[in-house]
């Protein structure tokens, strides 16, 4: 699929929504890029999970595991949080890592 900045494919969220308004209107099929576009929408509709708020024990539990120097890897799978979660709330509750300080 193509870059969204390049000559082939539409660079804003109004060309795009006019391509798919074409194609509705049976005007013509979707390009091979609009339909590449289309999966990956779909495919990231699929993945949404509802976020979930962070408890005192999970806040707590992560400044442990944080400290006794596990990657954010590790504590993501344990506590069941990404890696992004984990370095998220790291980073607004200010925690420091034993390799840190």
């Amino acid at each position: 699929m193509s870059n969204c900045n390049t000559a082939e494919g539409p660079a804003n969220v109004l060309a795009i929504a006019l391509a798919f308004a074409n194609a509705l209107n049976r005007e013509r099929d979707l390009t091979e890029w609009e339909s590449g576009l289309v999966a990956v929408l779909v495919a990231k509709g699929r993945q949404r999970t509802p976020l979930r708020r962070w408890t005192p024990a999970q806040d707590d539990q992560l400044s442990r595991l944080t400290r006794g120097g596990l990657t954010a890897a590790e504590i993501g799978s344990l506590i069941g949080r990404s890696t992004n979660a984990i370095h998220t709330r790291i980073k607004r509750l200010k925690i420091k890592d034993s390799n840190n300080g």
